[in-house]
C-alpha cells in the first residue's frame, strides 16, 4: 500500500486473519485519545529511563501507525460500494447503527445486555449488516425492557431508523449490490483491520507505561482509544502519581 513504510507493510502482512481486529471507532476521537497518552508518557519519559532498563518509547511508533490508518481508511471509503441511489440512506442507516451501537455497549459494561448478545451485533459489517444491526438492537430493547428508559433516542426517531434500515434492505435486495461487492473494498478493508490490529498492539505497550508511572490512574493519563472521557479529567486530576516501580 502506498505511504506505508516496510515495517508497517510487513508486520500488518504478517499477521493472521484470525488475530485480526475490525476498527470500529471515530478515527478522530482514537488520534485524541493517543495524543493524551502519548503526551501524559513523553512529560516523565525521564523517569521511565531512570526507573526501567528495557523502556520502549511506544509514541513515535503509534502517531506513525495512526497516520497508514487514515490511509486505510480513505481506501475503504473509495471502495466501498452502494447500490445506486442509495448514497444518502446507506449513510443515514450507518449513522444509525453507530448511534444504537454507543447505546448497546454501555448496555453491555452496565450488564443490561448479555455479552454474547453484543457480540451478535458487533461482528457483522458492510452495507446489508448495517442494516440489519440496527433492526436487531431494536428488538433487543424489546427483549430487555429496562434497556427502554436508558435510550436517548425518542419513539419517534427510533420508528424512524427502523423504516430507514428496513427501505435499505430492500434496495439493497432489489438491486443486488451485495453480490456485486467489489474486491477491492474487501481487500481495503481487511488492510484496514491490520493496520488497526497494530495499533491496538502498540497501545497496549504505552498503556503499560503508563502503569509503571500512574498506577491505577493510568486510564485518567492513557485513555483507551475508543475512550469518549474528555481530557478535562486529566487536567482535573489532583497531582501526579509517584511511577509504579514494582
Amino acid at each position: 500500500m502506498a505511504g506505508h513504510t516496510d515495517d508497517i507493510h510487513r508486520d500488518a502482512a504478517a499477521l493472521s486473519n484470525d488475530a485480526l481486529i475490525e476498527f470500529r471507532f471515530d478515527y478522530e476521537l482514537v488520534l485524541h485519545n493517543a495524543r493524551l497518552g502519548i503526551e501524559a508518557v513523553d512529560e516523565r519519559r525521564s523517569v521511565l529511563m531512570s526507573t526501567f532498563k528495557k523502556y520502549v518509547d511506544a509514541g513515535p511508533r503509534l502517531l506513525q501507525l495512526l497516520g497508514a490508518l487514515g490511509e486505510a481508511m480513505h481506501e475503504v471509503d473509495a471502495t466501498r460500494p452502494v447500490a445506486q441511489g442509495v448514497q444518502k440512506q446507506s449513510e443515514a442507516v450507518y449513522a444509525d447503527r453507530g448511534v444504537l451501537m454507543a447505546q448497546l455497549l454501555a448496555w453491555e459494561l452496565t450488564g443490561l445486555v448479555p455479552r454474547a448478545e453484543v457480540q451478535l451485533v458487533r461482528d457483522g459489517s458492510g452495507l446489508i449488516d448495517a442494516a440489519r444491526d440496527v433492526l436487531a438492537m431494536v428488538r433487543l430493547t424489546e427483549k430487555y425492557p429496562v434497556t427502554k428508559p436508558k435510550l436517548i433516542c425518542t419513539d419517534e426517531e427510533i420508528a424512524a431508523m427502523v423504516k430507514r434500515a428496513e427501505a435499505l434492505l430492500l434496495v439493497v435486495k432489489r438491486t443486488g449490490s451485495r453480490s456485486k461487492a467489489d474486491s477491492a473494498h474487501a481487500r481495503a478493508r481487511n488492510w484496514q483491520s491490520r493496520i488497526w490490529t497494530l495499533i491496538v498492539q502498540q497501545h497496549e505497550l504505552l498503556w503499560k507505561n503508563g502503569v509503571q508511572l500512574f498506577g491505577r490512574d493510568v486510564d485518567t493519563f492513557v485513555p483507551q482509544l475508543g475512550s469518549k472521557a474528555s481530557s478535562k479529567q486529566r487536567k482535573a486530576q489532583a497531582g501526579t502519581p509517584d511511577p509504579v516501580t514494582a
